[in-house]
């Protein structure tokens, strides 16, 4: 019923398909829960801004519910 999550993101995103470059990619680490109750999947993320940059957070917060696919 309840579960746990360890994730990675990388990538960014550019105007131009020419502007894509590796050292342009970042990088997100985070955690979650995951809660599988009666009445459906519940997750709520944090994600970790590791680098940011001019006025970014620090990190963000998400919650949903249901299943991604």
């Amino acid at each position: 019923m309840l579960g746990g999550v360890i994730f990675l993101e990388v990538g960014n995103i550019w105007n131009r398909l020419g502007d894509a470059k590796m050292d342009g990619v970042r990088l997100s680490p985070g955690l979650g829960i995951r809660v599988n109750a009666q009445l459906g999947l519940f997750l709520t993320d944090h994600g970790f801004n590791i680098y940011p940059q001019g006025s970014e957070s620090s990190g963000m917060f998400y919650f949903s519910v249901g299943q991604a696919f």
